[in-house]
């Protein structure tokens, strides 16, 4: 149980770091996927 909650809560942090970088990740991500089609 314990270890169930420590990976959540790892990924919450995670999560909230990175949160601001998210939007550019996902833009490029969109563009790569863009070029593909």
């Amino acid at each position: 149980m314990a270890t169930a909650v420590s990976f959540v809560h790892s990924a919450q942090c995670r999560a909230h770091q990175f949160n601001e970088g998210q939007g550019v990740v996902l833009l490029a991500y969109n563009k790569s996927r863009k070029a593909e089609a």
